[in-house]
Order: C-alpha cells, then structure tokens, then sequence
C-alpha cells in the first residue's frame, strides 16, 4: 500500500555558524542520512560514525550529509579519521560535494584512487582496508574556492556482507544552524528541497 505523506513541514534555519571539526559525533544534529552512532570505536568519545552495509537495504548506499552548507577559501581542506573495511575493488566510500544539494562530485584525496578493475569506481573512491587502525584522511576543496557547497560521505558497497564497512570520527569542517522555526501545512505532494543563502536557509519535507 501507498504511505503518502499528508503534510509539510518548512524550517526557517538561521545563525550559520562554522565549527572547526566534529569530535565524537555527540549528536547527530548536524548531519542526516543512514549512518548510525557506534559507542563500540571512536577517536574521540564517545561515538563515531558507522556505515554499515547489514544495516540498511541492499538497494541503498550509506550516506551521511552534513545538514549546512560551508564556504569554501583558499586552502581549505575536508580531513577525519577514517577506519575501514571494504571489499577491495568492489565497495567504495566517496566524500562528495554539491552546490545546490541535488548534483554531486565525487572529491579526489589523500587516499583515493581512480582505478576501476571492476567497473563500480563512480570517481575518486576509497576501497580496501585501514589495517585495523583510525587513519588521517583529508580532501583539498579548492576545486569549490568562493563557493559555498554541501558535503556528504557515500559507502557504495557491493552484494558481500562479510566485510565490515566504515567508521568517521573527528570530521572538520563542520557547520550547523543554530536557530530553526517551523511551520506545518497538510499536503499532497512529497519532499521538496533545501534551499540556501549565507545566512538564513530552508528547508520543507
């Protein structure tokens, strides 16, 4: 049966306010998607970020996409620690980047590759394995100078589910709306999209 939904919701976001990184992911206000806080391995305390392919359909990829938009300068660069645990050649996370919240690129780094053995590389991927450990990972953003862009994190995984995913802790830049105020309408239509200027934003669902 159809589940449609029967309102929306408009959110007035304002106070844009830059942070230098997410340390310990103590909430998930900031980000939204299908990743999930994990207690069990973190970097900083008290929780990570998990994408675990068991966790969600096999019909969808682990996304996690930071909720405010971030201007980009000179020199800027996206950079967490990562631990992962891929299928080599197979599975794929991808940190990408937006300027209007609907088309993404995937962003070259220091632990990318463009090789693509299998056909299933969708740009500038990180597959294989971390060795166990948390490991510096970071992206120049200097494609996006004066822009101001969305990130979000994708894991592409494949139909193995003996592999264990990835973990992201420590993420910077980070940004978030401090102020929101909503209003509600009964509705016959679905999602709509965000919208963002440099100091107020919104958002309808």
């Amino acid at each position: 049966p159809e589940n449609n939904p029967v309102e929306w919701e408009l959110k007035e976001l304002r106070s844009h306010v830059l942070l230098e990184s997410d340390e310990g992911f103590e909430t998930t206000r900031r980000w939204t998607g299908n990743w999930i806080l994990d207690s069990a391995e973190s970097v900083s305390p008290p929780t990570c970020m998990y994408a675990c392919p068991a966790a969600v359909s096999r019909d969808n990829d682990c996304v996690l996409t930071l909720l405010a938009d971030l201007p980009v300068e000179l020199g800027d660069q996206a950079q967490c620690q990562l631990w992962y645990d891929l299928r080599p050649g197979f599975d794929y996370l991808y940190l990408e980047a937006s300027t209007d919240g609907l088309n993404w690129s995937t962003l070259a780094g220091s632990h990318t590759t463009e090789a693509d053995p299998n056909g299933l590389n969708a740009g500038y991927g990180i597959t294989g394995n971390s060795s166990g450990a948390w490991e510096p990972v970071s992206w120049p953003l200097d494609s996006y100078l004066d822009q101001r862009i969305w990130l979000r994190l994708r894991l592409q995984y494949s139909d193995r589910s003996d592999y264990l995913g990835a973990r992201v802790d420590d993420f910077s830049p980070t940004a978030e709306w401090q102020e929101s105020l909503s209003h509600t309408h009964v509705i016959q239509q679905q999602e709509a999209i965000v919208s963002s200027l440099e100091d107020v934003a919104w958002q309808v669902r």
